[in-house]
């Protein structure tokens, strides 16, 4: 039961990615960047509201993927597959955004996304085990414990 809700919850979010990462803050004729690390560089560099919003926030979009495929998959679930797929939404959002030449295709996107998920997935694995070790888990019962398999 919590898994499908899980399902539901991870669908949502990605509604929502799509749409933030696909709609609005049109960038018209917008260039690609091939270049990996370029923009991550320039970000760094400048600082301030350039670097919130491009470096931190690809970094904050996609940790919920390192959240939600644990409790989808269960164990079988690890940092590979929360990396390939962080990358592979990835991809896939920075393909349709350089196809539709209105906002910035960009690898550095990609690289911060997957870093992203990444974060997610070992903020997940400390909550997860802060969780098990505590007495609150242990006193539910096995029915209506999280599918959060160590």
């Amino acid at each position: 039961m919590a898994r499908r809700w899980f399902a539901k919850l991870f669908v949502l979010y990605l509604c929502v990615l799509f749409g933030l990462t696909l709609g609005g803050f049109y960038h018209l004729g917008a260039t690609r960047n091939l270049i990996p690390f370029r923009t991550i560089e320039h970000d760094l560099r400048k600082g301030g509201w350039e670097f919130l919003v491009n470096f931190v926030g690809n970094l904050v979009i996609t940790l919920p993927i390192g959240w939600f495929l644990p409790l989808l998959l269960g164990r079988k679930c690890n940092a590979v597959r929360v990396g390939a797929t962080a990358m592979g939404l990835s991809v896939v959002i920075e393909v349709l955004q350089g196809l539709s030449r209105r906002r910035v295709a960009d690898v550095d996107d990609v690289i911060l996304n997957t870093v992203g998920g990444l974060c997610g997935y070992g903020i997940w694995l400390i909550l997860r085990d802060r969780v098990l070790r505590s007495r609150w888990f242990r006193s539910e019962s096995a029915d209506e414990r999280l599918p959060i398999d160590p």
